[in-house]
């Protein structure tokens, strides 16, 4: 008698296959310049992996949530996982453009959420340029105008970040340019006592 797997032991098998693939990042971000995967780096191991298992997953998509329903090719059993839509502004693009930029990147995540497709540690976070206090405060002021080009408004931005309101912003950003003068003015110091 052959022993017939279930649903939650075929997503496993498909993990453990999509782990001996070699997927790449053909993705950049151009501002950190970090790779990230694409729909078209996941999707053709994915489909590959699932149609061995005899599984489908299908993303779908309310004003909510998007769901990813993995169906059973040998059963009526399915797996379900969902993750929240968020609302999404842009000044330059159309109400269809940013539908489609949205639904694009929830399947992505999604995908790789179930599927346990992750990103690996990145040299560019390892790097001593990606701590140093001046480059983190140069990309979140980078952050803020761009989400300001957006249609966002900064005390909006702020708060839903964390802070108290602009002033404790800006505060933050006039601490690291305090810190940094602090650091450059030790090395100074320790250069005239060599």
């Amino acid at each position: 008698m052959e022993n017939k797997k279930n649903l939650k032991q075929k997503l496993q098998e498909a993990r453990m296959l999509l782990k001996k693939e070699n997927i790449t990042k053909s993705g950049k971000n151009s501002f950190t310049k970090v790779g990230y995967y694409t729909l078209s780096d996941i999707l053709p191991p994915i489909t590959r992996v699932c149609h061995e298992v005899r599984m489908t997953p299908l993303v779908t998509f309310d004003k909510e949530v998007a769901t990813l329903t993995i169906y059973d090719w040998d059963s009526e059993e399915t797996l379900s996982a969902t993750s929240p839509m968020v609302e999404q502004k842009d000044g330059k693009m159309n109400e269809i453009q940013i539908l489609g930029s949205l639904e694009t990147y929830q399947r992505r995540y999604i995908l790789q959420n179930v599927f346990d497709i992750v990103e690996e540690d990145n040299e560019v976070a390892d790097s001593l340029e990606f701590h140093n206090i001046m480059s983190v405060k140069n990309r979140i002021e980078v952050l803020m105008t761009d989400l300001m080009k957006k249609g966002y408004d900064m005390n909006d931005v702020v708060t839903q970040c964390g802070l108290k309101d602009e002033k404790q912003y800006m505060q933050y950003l006039n601490a690291c340019g305090v810190i940094k003068r602090l650091e450059d003015n030790m090395r100074v110091l320790l250069n005239n006592k060599e």
